[in-house]
């Protein structure tokens, strides 16, 4: 099931996204669904954890940006990170941070319009160019080497993102 009325989440406050998700989780559980996938890093940061108490028993699953592969393959010991703002404040991707990347520098670019982008279609042209320009400028020069997305649609601008980042 999409929630396509109520996207982005990124930029919504913890406790919207995670009343949120606590709507859907419920009426999963009403129509007995055996396992719920929490397909957002942003709702998996904010809620996760309050499903899985709401719903003992029940396979809950949830996604999180790719920081333990990043930080694997980097040989610079720096990354960066394109994720929503709402991910990215996270007490769940700071204790992600931690765990998986705890010698790794790690460049946080908060991507507040690549949501929208990806569901109007607004791949390539001016108004992709400018919401993708800032969250680019400067991770190459400050070393960055492997580079992270932490949502579903970002593969959808890889091109466009690596334009803006430089090579990895």
């Amino acid at each position: 099931m999409a929630d396509s009325a109520h996207v982005p989440y990124g930029e919504k406050s913890p406790a919207a996204v995670a009343a949120r998700a606590r709507a859907i989780a419920d009426r999963f559980v009403r129509l007995r669904a055996k396992a719920i996938v929490v397909a957002c890093n942003t709702a998996t940061a904010a809620a996760i954890g309050e499903l899985r108490a709401l719903h003992p028993g029940r396979i809950i699953i949830g996604v999180e940006p790719a920081i333990k592969p990043a930080a694997h393959l980097t040989a610079s010991g720096v990354i960066g990170v394109f994720a929503t703002t709402g991910t990215l404040a996270s007490p769940r991707f700071a204790a992600l941070a931690q765990r998986e990347a705890p010698e790794v520098r790690i460049l946080l670019k908060p991507c507040p319009q690549w949501v929208r982008l990806v569901e109007q279609g607004e791949l390539e042209g001016a108004a992709g160019d400018a919401a993708r320009a800032p969250a680019g400028a400067g991770t190459a020069r400050r070393g960055r080497r492997r580079a992270g997305a932490g949502l579903h649609a970002f593969p959808f601008l890889r091109a466009a993102i690596q334009a803006a980042a430089g090579p990895a």
